[in-house]
């Protein structure tokens, strides 16, 4: 059962509507490398312990010319 199953359950709501947004971002190793302790779970860990993962990522994004682009 979906959320919106349960909201329709209710009968509280309006039948709710599914939004997409399609578009794709391109971002450099030090753009990515800024937003990810921002945005995932390195934001939950002690801030010794980030640095590691930031390097495997940085070096994972190395590995495709220093750049990525995002769906």
């Amino acid at each position: 059962m979906t959320i919106a199953d349960k909201m329709r359950e209710t009968e509280q709501f309006n039948d709710p509507e599914q939004w997409r947004f399609d578009g794709e971002q391109s971002y450099t190793r030090d753009q990515w490398l800024d937003l990810l302790p921002t945005t995932s779970g390195l934001t939950q860990l002690h801030p010794d312990q980030p640095a590691e993962i930031l390097d495997a990522v940085g070096g994972a994004i190395d590995s495709f010319d220093g750049r990525f682009t995002m769906n």
